[in-house]
């Protein structure tokens, strides 16, 4: 139980001295979907986390503070993605929290996650102002000069999706 604790720990109070409410994360090495309340002056944080079946993906939120009483809706979908949805002031705020799968990966593994990725996207209320942040795995092909770079990616699938949605991508 201490390896679960202690990057808890460190991790909260890391967010502390940045006055961040909200954090996305990727890769939390957990197996299955928890939300953990960790209370304390110091920490006061709760855990959304969607695990993977074998401790080596995974997605999830910290929320800090008084913004933990305005997140109304947590939904693990996949070890690969998950959602949160903040009251807000105007606006309701559906964050979809993503880790794309690499280019190297199959084609069917890709399709099918940005076919969930749709769905998911499509799912949330028409009025919510709809966020999807996370680990795109984008890698870009980048030039010297004249001269590629031999070690060379395409642009990840995920410009293809945003292109298919009214999306900005930042």
């Amino acid at each position: 139980m201490f390896y679960k604790v202690v990057p808890r720990i460190k991790t909260s109070k890391e967010l502390q001295p940045r006055n961040f409410d909200v954090v996305a994360l990727q890769e939390v090495c957990l197996e299955e979907e928890q939300v953990l309340d960790w209370p304390g002056r110091q920490t006061n944080s709760r855990f959304y986390l969607s695990g993977g079946k074998d401790k080596k993906l995974g997605t999830g939120f910290i929320v800090r503070g008084k913004m933990q009483d305005r997140v109304f809706g947590f939904t693990a979908i996949s070890e690969r993605m998950c959602k949160l949805r903040i009251r807000g002031r105007f606006f309701n705020y559906s964050i979809i929290n993503v880790h794309c799968p690499h280019e190297e990966k199959t084609d069917d593994e890709k399709e099918a996650f940005y076919a969930t990725l749709e769905e998911v996207y499509d799912g949330c209320p028409r009025q919510d102002v709809k966020i999807i942040i996370g680990d795109m795995n984008a890698r870009f092909v980048w030039c010297i000069g004249t001269k590629i770079n031999k070690h060379t990616y395409t642009i990840s699938s995920c410009v293809k999706f945003c292109g298919a949605e009214p999306l900005r991508m930042l």
